[in-house]
């Protein structure tokens, strides 16, 4: 029952609300009042009339579905005055454009009976809840909705994020349209509000305050809008310290300071009817603190870091004729970055027990990006076509030294007391490290109506980028939609999605290539001195980073179906099934690990391919992910109470990732397992509900299966260097934490403080919200320790955040 109570009160709490009428959705009430107008006409829509506008109501319904969900998003008070008009707005215009594109549908008769009724004078359409009278819809230029996952314009696929959006809405406003308006709003949380952490014994003083505000209007009436913006956040990331060190147990309550302001200024000019430039630019600064300290880290461990950034973009945008659209893109971010540790020296590793020790990075880096692209844009009667290219070019001054003092590494803690390291690591060389990157991709997406009720999209991408001697990456990609109904819509595709490799990949190959930079490795090592041991000097060969010939960029093959259902009461239900194939995925391996059967009692470093060169660390492009889902999505939208819910059933397989070396360097399949980034089970759900005297409540559940870990023995059975070996027969990824639950609540409450003037104003409010994460403070235990060698093993050290309370107001007008 423990369970089951906290959800049963989640869904009680909005049932304030449930006696609100619901906000009909204006598209549902244009079609609604075509079909009410025919019938009296005595010429109804037909059954194939219904399944050819169903296409063209679906996509444009949803979009202004998801515009009403920014209007009545409270969980930062009332919407702010801008984003609430420019909302409206656009569902106007959605709503305007839906009923000039419904003469196309209708018979001579039909047109004609229609065209009466509108001229009549009735009202057309639904009035919009929280609508603000005299909406200026003359500032939207142009609206894209995009419902194609595999649109050739994307250069990264839908399958690396979950859960799949496959609708996009971009709203494109002119310039000197719209009204003046302004914000201010504070939030605040501090440890009198806050829960302590269920894995520390203390509660760290904690603060955190963000003041952000913004004014935004017509500086010339059609000609010119401008806007301005700031935001100071300040906040201290709690987090947890629960080590074993030879004093006993080490447990504390750690806040990690961290600031970021930003300074922002943007503009849209109105160059000419046809014609607008959009620009801005931003300042932004940062400094954190107590970072790399946590779980089983040490404070003496932790690093501060410092950041600034200069951020320029522009965007023209030019209307060529009333079906085509041309436009392009430049941005341009300067940025440096520094981190220092806060403490120097030999750092020392006790798997699962403690990391003590100095700090062992300290970094600065200097880098320029510059982003470039063109769209051509081309709407015809059965074909709408995207032409394209795009670019990014970074470039990195970098000083990057790492373990430069040296790395002890010990099995347990009774090797640490014993004086007996396992390994020791130091590198050594120069850090200095400048590099260059360019990428480019070129694209064209054809959308071609094949009939009313069917729609095929197809579309390839190329993409090419510096660094890698095999540049050439060719994606095609299908999708479709079929209306089978007037409520129902198939859709479904298939696509390879190329990702890019990043610059830090071939900075690592570069700094580590024997010569610039290099590693020392020491098994069973001297101590404190790692290159005596007894009376002999130990002068060990340096390792070195390498990649293989035919090192590549990875890539996606995904395929979807799904269908889509609209239910009475604004219900919208989703059945979707995905399937993705990632291949090329990077890997680590040691190529100068100890050939398999050579290690005994008598040869304990076991004989080596290279027997004299240290560690070869091995680059590779043949890691393969395969994930399989299966989703129900539902939600209930342009309504005072509505509701949006997830489940999704997951199940996926890796041979690794990027990061992770492999645990057998001669079969890379030994790590074939469960990926960790695919919980089995996973269910959000959010209600958004108004109560008595304009209170708005919004509830939200999330609910997941444990974390996925990895049993390993805690040694370097295979002399590899990595300390991920496994138990004989236990596999990668084996293991699951405990399940999550967590419940969280939003109130806000708005109070008029004067009159509106002018159109599109609503008068000044101020607007009070709070927040509350894991109501109930029930405590989400991580995946436990899963080195055998540890005394933490089979145990939870660490707890996702409790009970977390954030109040706030809000100026606006």
């Amino acid at each position: 029952m423990g369970l089951f109570r906290p959800v049963l009160i989640c869904l009680l709490l909005p049932g304030g609300a449930l006696g609100q009428l619901l906000t009909e959705n204006p598209l549902d009430a244009v079609k609604n009042q075509v079909d009410e107008v025919l019938r009296d006409a005595g010429d109804p829509f037909t059954a194939e009339q219904e399944r050819r506008i169903t296409l063209l109501l679906e996509d444009q319904r949803r979009a202004s579905e998801e515009l009403f969900g920014e209007i009545m998003d409270f969980s930062s008070g009332v919407p702010e005055g801008a984003d609430q008009d420019r909302a409206i707005a656009a569902i106007q215009w959605i709503h305007d454009a839906f009923r000039r594109r419904l003469s196309e549908y209708l018979t001579p008769s039909q047109r004609a009976a229609w065209e009466a009724f509108e001229s009549s004078g009735v009202a057309i359409g639904a009035e919009i809840e929280g609508a603000v009278p005299g909406a200026d819809t003359a500032r939207i230029q142009e609206i894209r909705v995009t419902n194609n996952p595999f649109s050739a314009e994307s250069d990264v696929t839908f399958a690396s994020r979950w859960p799949v959006e496959t609708l996009r809405t971009e709203i494109i406003e002119r310039g000197g349209a719209g009204a003046f308006h302004g914000n201010l709003s504070m939030a605040f949380q501090d440890d009198v509000l806050n829960a302590r952490n269920p894995a520390a014994t203390n509660k760290p003083s904690y603060r955190e305050r963000t003041i952000s505000g913004n004014i935004s209007g017509p500086v010339i009436r059609n000609r010119l809008t401008a806007t301005l913006s700031l935001r100071d956040n300040r906040r201290e990331n709690v987090g947890t310290v629960n080590a074993l060190t030879l004093d006993g147990p080490f447990t504390l309550g750690i806040t990690r300071p961290n600031v970021n302001r930003s300074y922002a200024g943007r503009g849209i000019l109105q160059i000419g009817e046809s014609q607008s430039l959009h620009f801005g630019v931003e300042f932004g600064q940062g400094s954190r603190e107590n970072l790399d300290m946590g779980d089983f880290t040490l404070p003496e461990r932790g690093s501060n870091a410092d950041s600034h950034s200069t951020d320029l973009d522009l965007r023209h945008l030019w209307i060529l004729s009333e079906r085509s659209v041309y436009e392009t893109r430049f941005s341009w971010r300067k940025d440096r970055s520094e981190t220092r540790p806060i403490t120097t020296g030999v750092a020392i590793n006790v798997l699962d027990a403690f990391n003590g020790g100095g700090g062992q990075l300290r970094e600065e880096t200097d880098g320029a990006t510059y982003e470039f692209g063109n769209l051509l844009y081309r709407t015809g009667d059965r074909l709408t076509l995207r032409v394209g290219m795009n670019g990014i070019y970074r470039t990195e001054v970098l000083l990057h030294e790492a373990n430069f003092l040296g790395l002890f590494t010990f099995s347990d803690l009774e090797s640490f007391r014993n004086g007996r390291p396992r390994q020791y690591d130091v590198n050594r060389g120069n850090p200095l490290l400048e590099m260059d990157q360019l990428d480019l991709g070129f694209f064209v997406q054809n959308d071609f109506q094949l009939t009313s009720r069917f729609t095929l999209m197809f579309g390839t991408r190329y993409q090419w980028q510096t660094n890698l001697s095999n540049k050439h990456d060719v994606d095609p990609r299908l999708n479709f939609a079929y209306a089978i109904g007037s409520s129902t819509v198939l859709r479904g595709g298939a696509g390879i999605f190329h990702t890019r490799f990043p610059l830090a990949g071939f900075e690592e190959l570069a700094r580590f290539d024997g010569t610039r930079q290099f590693g020392l490795r020491v098994s069973e090592p001297g101590w404190p001195d790692p290159f005596q041991s007894g009376d002999a000097e130990i002068v060990p060969p340096p390792s070195r980073y390498v990649a293989t010939a035919d090192l590549t960029t990875g890539y996606f093959i995904t395929q979807n179906i799904a269908i889509e259902q609209n239910l009475p009461g604004n219900l919208f239900l989703t059945l979707s099934y995905d399937r993705s194939r990632s291949m090329g995925n990077r890997r680590i391996r040691n190529i100068n690990t100890p050939l398999p059967g050579t290690i005994t009692e008598e040869s304990p470093d076991g004989i080596k391919p290279f027997p004299n060169e240290g560690d070869i660390i091995e680059r590779r492009s043949t890691g393969v992910t395969v994930f399989q889902n299966v989703r129900i999505h539902a939600r209930q939208r342009f309504s005072v109470f509505n509701v949006v819910a997830n489940y999704r059933f997951n199940w996926g397989y890796s041979d690794g990732r990027g990061s992770f070396p492999a645990s057998d360097a001669y079969d890379l399949g030994a790590d074939w397992g469960r990926s960790e980034q695919f919980p089995e089970h996973d269910f959000t759900a959010g209600f958004n509900s108004r109560l008595p005297l304009d209170v708005y409540l919004t509830t939200t559940v999330s609910a997941r299966s444990g974390d996925i870990y990895t049993i390993t023995t805690g040694t370097d059975d295979n002399r590899d260097g990595f300390f991920t070996d496994r138990p004989v027969g236990e596999p990668f990824n084996g293991a699951t934490g405990p399940n999550y639950f967590a419940l969280g609540f939003n109130l806000s409450k708005a109070f008029q403080l004067g009159q509106a003037t002018g159109i599109g104003a609503t008068g000044p409010r101020l607007s009070i919200f709070a927040n509350v994460n894991n109501a109930f403070n029930r405590t989400n235990l991580r995946a436990p320790s899963g080195v055998m060698t540890s005394r933490n093993f089979g145990r939870s050290t660490s707890a996702y955040a409790p009970r977390g309370i954030e109040v706030g107001m809000r100026f606006q007008f």
